[in-house]
């Protein structure tokens, strides 16, 4: 799907790079820049959250995708583009009883011809003194697509998505997770700007586990995970991610990081019951991701006239994404302040 293809890059450092589980006061400044063979994403974003009184929370995200890609097509003919997409995220939660934290959100999102409005629930419990905290949510979209170059064509997409999720502290060093996630789609599912034709329905679902232990003495932390993803459309792909973190001193960490990647084609990669693709994220490939991360604490800044920001942490992260398909192999970058207030 288009929107998916372009706001890739985005995802990968939005959804792997940013320190986002902080209940407490903070703001978050990231810059994110993704480049592979024929487009560039650069994406900016600030991102505050806070606590009111009554158990409240506010927690309000404002990003922007400046696209530049060979066009919506993605072939040797395409003809070069660039143009914006704005988003804004907003989700209120309150905690309940000292243990139940419901929370609303919704989302808008924009650009010249795709449109998405999205809104949401979920309820986190946390139980046995926090060593165990469990999530649900639900979340639904209705995208409109449209197409720059046929002012008269206009589709629609709706996507409902539900998932599950937990972390259970096994020991003192020691903690682990998973989840389970389902999405269903109805409506448009291809790229306009392509010659293709996708079914109309989608069911998408994923599995995934993680481990995390700290090495006290070196003060080393190792993160491994796995994924696990299938659909209707016979597509079946699995995910190893591989993470550690290391402090070298009293202000920086370093994280190094591995994830490997690899599926199978949809039924459809060649003409089958009518429908066929041109996406190559639908066909058989491969990809490897090796990132690091530097990390500086501002403890520095403490008892100076800058000592306010003193509990805060820049962030440096570089990435290279090898992938065995048309795309090419792609580079990521991350610039980013984080400042609990």
């Amino acid at each position: 799907m288009k929107n998916g293809r372009r706001l890739l890059g985005a995802l990968i450092a939005l959804a792997f790079l940013c320190p986002t589980a902080h209940a407490e006061d903070s703001i978050s400044i990231f810059g994110n820049y993704w480049k592979e063979r024929s487009t560039r994403v650069i994406n900016p974003m600030m991102r505050i959250t806070k606590d009111l009184p009554d158990g409240w929370q506010v927690d309000a995200t404002y990003l922007v995708d400046q696209i530049t890609s060979a066009s919506g097509a993605f072939t040797a003919t395409d003809e070069p583009f660039s143009e914006y997409r704005n988003e804004v995220r907003l989700q209120v939660s309150k905690e309940l009883m000292g243990f139940l934290t419901p929370g609303i959100n919704g989302r808008y999102s924009t650009e010249s011809d795709y449109t998405s409005v999205g809104i949401g629930a979920d309820l986190g419990i946390s139980l046995f003194q926090d060593n165990t905290v469990l999530r649900a949510y639900f979340q639904h979209y209705f995208d409109e697509i449209r197409q720059r170059e046929r002012r008269g064509f206009q589709d629609n997409l709706n996507t409902s998505l539900f998932g599950i999720s937990g972390t259970q502290v096994l020991a003192r060093d020691l903690v682990a997770g998973g989840a389970f996630e389902a999405q269903f789609l109805s409506g448009f599912t291809e790229n306009p700007y392509r010659v293709e034709n996708h079914p109309r329905t989608r069911q998408r679902f994923s599995l995934s586990a993680w481990l995390r232990y700290r090495f006290a003495p070196t003060q080393t932390t190792a993160r491994a995970s796995y994924r696990l993803y299938f659909d209707d459309w016979d597509l079946f792909a699995h995910s190893i991610d591989l993470e550690l973190s290391q402090r070298l001193s009293k202000h920086v960490d370093v994280a190094p990081r591995l994830r490997i990647h690899t599926q199978d084609g949809v039924f459809f990669t060649e003409l089958q019951d009518g429908f066929v693709t041109a996406d190559p994220k639908l066909m058989r490939f491969a990809s490897r991701l090796y990132q690091l991360t530097v990390r500086w604490n501002m403890r520095v800044l403490e008892q100076s006239v800058l000592d306010v920001f003193a509990p805060s942490t820049v962030q440096l992260s570089y990435g290279y994404l090898d992938q065995d398909n048309t795309y090419g192999p792609a580079h990521i970058a991350q610039l980013g302040w984080f400042w609990p207030f």
